[in-house]
């Protein structure tokens, strides 16, 4: 499945899997982006394990980089992993795309499928996955909240906060 958000200058980026389907996984990514007249290929984020399948991108207003995140389903549960473009290559985020991704990020447990990512006006990094709330400040991810509801989501609120959403 494709992915898109608008980069910095309003122009969509798209991002999808090389094959598969939602229970079958990938082993990459391609990414394309309008630059008003065509369509750019874009070098997509660096795939450090065997697969990668519902690929997703959030826009950093602050900076106008893109964040990656995707699901590798090599095992069950499935493991999350972002990546950062810094306007060159893609970046890990202190170990979000190595080892166990953003599960082994934190001692909080249920990080699964379901997730959602969001960034500050500061450039903050939010990701929640099943309630957990994980915060990268920059240089380290904290864990703002170690479980919930099976679905959760955020978003920035116009005071620049994150605010929770799960059902």
């Amino acid at each position: 499945y494709p992915n898109m958000t608008l980069d910095a200058s309003g122009n969509p980026v798209v991002i999808w899997s090389t094959g598969g389907s939602s229970t079958t996984a990938t082993t990459g990514m391609a990414m394309a982006r309008w630059d008003g007249a065509s369509w750019v290929t874009m070098t997509p984020p660096t795939v450090t394990t065997t697969t990668a399948s519902d690929v997703q991108l959030t826009l950093d207003r602050s900076s106008g980089n893109l964040i990656a995140h995707w699901v590798a389903v090599q095992a069950f549960p499935p493991t999350i992993y972002m990546q950062r473009w810094n306007g060159t290559t893609w970046q890990d985020l202190g170990g979000s795309s190595t080892g166990s991704g953003m599960a082994g990020l934190t001692t909080a447990t249920g990080i699964s499928y379901n997730r959602a990512v969001a960034v500050d006006n500061a450039g903050k990094i939010y990701f929640t996955s099943n309630g957990v709330v994980l915060e990268w400040d920059g240089s380290q991810w904290n864990t703002l909240r170690t479980g919930g509801p099976s679905y959760s989501t955020i978003v920035i609120d116009s005071s620049n906060r994150p605010v929770l959403g799960f059902a």
